[in-house]
């Protein structure tokens, strides 16, 4: 179990790097770079330096005598991370990935927080090291915590709201990577949390592990002997794994997380991941999560700002001897369950090299069609279920009819990480409305008995992870799907899905970027099928076009190592822009501006035509010349 992660950053089934393309080779420079750092002598002789120098290494180990008396039992120690500078543990973590940040030549620092403690610590870090830094906090949570908020500030630290969804720590992690996503070459990212795509878990586990190692220490010194328990909160994870790691060769030490019970697990207040979640993808990585049904991610309640995240950390999700028990405001962690989850040694599922029969379709046929007609394809994306599934089915007729050649429809998703404000505020609309994952596939159904238009899925991968990958390959394959567009699932993590997906001939359509190296391109290239989508810049949707001329290069590198059409996204917002792009592409895909328009028409009875107006007028200007 120390020996976790895999080298494919698997705790167990748990983990991964569920992330969108353009992080990929940060997060793969990241964990070269960690690689190194653990065996290079001078990082941690700074990192040992600067921990005890600076941070107060070690803590105290306090023998808590009046709160053991008046518990009547065995003797209570604490381990006093509150001495540490700033407060808490979380500046053991911060000024280590501070130190990797500076080897990377990355002088900017980006961080999230819920109760405030993690943003101090990064600002803190930051600051000694004389380094940008931007933390962004829920508005909820900066209300409860705004004395951290204003010793971030203090610090120099550029604080930033998040005003989304429930406006916590999750909505918080969610606005960091999109923030990340954008500004990738120049930015690092600090987690506070045993959370994220790997190597953060693995990371920052080695980063708190000191916690535990002084506590083995102290402990044996002041009773000659190992504990019978560790007690931890659990929320992200980090205090927990950072004081449990040390003792996992120890079979008789056991180990309890205490989760953040709310009004109890029957309530639905909670924010008790095993006793009242399921395993699911969020924000990276595969984990136990809140969610619904449809693989939605519920909303937590708990007193405390850092105990509100949905999901929890990894290592903790496939541990095989801690407990999780989950605690009302109002109880201790006395009352303890039986584990929830037995942890399965295991790798992720073997992966299929060879396709299952050739991808011919709808799309083949299209590319094949506008080609020979000297024509690029105009890919128009709507947001299933904005304002409604009856207004979304008639604007894929009305813009097959304006010139669009392929719709690509999205699934509304509470938490994406790639999507813009304007596509993210869609599929509130949309989820609002009622749309679900099935309702979409009976509506795609319903709308082949009206055209052959080919109609491609854009889904976050817990959507797909809900239903069960094979009964959704099968259900969209019957409903007349054309591909699958899945923006946090890169090539590296497609295996569950690639067998199924080629059973229901479904073509996989994965995205590549800017930031792609020559080894992701190909990889990228081999798995795609349909045709490749390119991000035409490092960041969100809804973002600004800015140099097509990097786009054609890009493009020419992927040609040498790809035949596939190549459709160009992001950024892509007026007939202009699409006329630019078709020079130098397959396939011009336009987002942003087409939900724009839908959102500001909706309560108009003429919506549908006002938007179709505009996709025609995109596609005249692609017109060849």
């Amino acid at each position: 179990m120390s020996m976790l992660p895999d080298s494919h950053g698997r705790f167990g089934p748990y983990g991964g790097r569920y992330v969108p393309e353009t992080l990929m080779p940060a997060l793969l420079e990241l964990e070269a770079e960690y690689a190194k750092v653990k065996k290079d002598r001078r990082f941690q002789a700074d990192l040992a330096y600067y921990l005890k120098q600076y941070v107060g290494r070690p803590t105290s180990l306090y023998r808590a005598d009046r709160l053991t008396k008046k518990l009547g039992g065995a003797k209570i120690y604490l381990k006093r991370e509150d001495l540490c500078h700033t407060g808490a543990h979380k500046i053991n973590n911060a000024i280590g990935q501070v130190l990797l940040a500076m080897r990377m030549k990355k002088r900017r620092i980006i961080a999230e927080t819920g109760a405030g403690q993690h943003g101090v610590a990064t600002a803190t870090a930051a600051a000694m090291f004389g380094l940008e830094c931007e933390v962004y906090m829920g508005t909820e949570d900066m209300q409860r915590q705004a004395l951290n908020v204003y010793r971030m500030r203090l610090l120099g630290a550029k604080v930033t709201g998040v005003d989304a969804g429930s406006r916590t720590l999750k909505d918080a992690i969610s606005e960091a990577m999109r923030d990340w996503t954008t500004n990738v070459r120049t930015t690092h990212y600090i987690l506070g949390s045993v959370l994220g795509a790997h190597p953060y878990p693995m990371m920052i586990r080695d980063f708190q592990a000191i916690i535990g190692k002084e506590a083995r220490k102290q402990i044996l010194a002041a009773e000659g002997k190992l504990p019978t328990y560790l007690v931890a909160c659990v929320g992200g994870g980090s205090n927990s794994i950072g004081l449990f790691h040390a003792f996992l060769r120890d079979p008789k030490v056991k180990m309890i997380g205490v989760e953040a019970g709310g009004s109890g697990i029957v309530s639905g207040k909670h924010a008790a991941r095993f006793s009242g979640g399921k395993p699911g993808v969020l924000q990276g990585t595969m984990t136990y999560l809140l969610q619904d049904e449809n693989g939605q991610i519920n909303l937590t309640h708990s007193v405390s700002a850092g105990r509100g995240h949905r999901a929890c950390a990894r290592k903790r999700a496939c541990h095989r001897r801690s407990r999780q028990v989950s605690a009302k405001a109002q109880e201790v962690a006395a009352h303890h369950r039986q584990p929830v989850w037995s942890w399965r040694q295991g790798r992720a599922a073997g992966r299929e090299d060879a396709r299952g029969g050739a991808m011919s379709g709808r799309l083949e046929t299209t590319f094949q069609r506008l080609r020979d007609k000297k024509e690029k394809a105009l890919i128009a994306y709507l947001m299933a279920g904005d304002p409604g599934l009856a207004e979304t089915e008639q604007l894929v007729v009305a813009l097959e009819q304006a010139g669009a050649d392929i719709i690509e429809l999205g699934v509304p998703f509470s938490d994406p990480i790639a999507d813009g404000p304007v596509i993210q505020q869609a599929a509130e609309r949309g989820l609002k409305s009622g749309t679900t994952l099935r309702k979409i596939l009976d509506s795609v159904k319903s709308l082949r008995q009206r055209t052959e238009i080919p109609i491609v899925l854009m889904l976050y991968y817990n959507s797909i992870h809900a239903m069960g990958c094979e009964e959704f390959c099968k259900a969209a394959g019957a409903a007349g799907v054309d591909g699958l567009i899945v923006p946090d699932m890169p090539p590296d993590e497609a295996g569950p899905l690639k067998k199924p997906a080629d059973a229901a001939r479904l073509p996989l359509i994965f995205l590549l970027a800017p930031t792609s190296t020559t080894d992701r391109r190909k990889l990228v290239a081999k798995e795609s099928h349909g045709f490749v989508y390119y991000v035409s810049l490092t960041g969100i949707t809804g973002s600004k076009l800015s140099n097509v001329g990097d786009v054609q290069d890009n493009i020419k590198k992927l040609r040498k190592v790809s035949t596939a059409p190549v459709a160009v996204g992001f950024g892509v917002a007026t007939p202009e822009d699409a006329a630019r792009v078709s020079k130098v592409a397959d396939g011009v895909i336009v987002g942003s501006a087409i939900v724009k328009r839908i959102a500001s028409h909706q309560k108009d009875p003429k919506m549908v035509s006002h938007v179709a107006e505009f996709v025609r007028s995109l596609k005249a200007a692609m017109a060849p010349a």
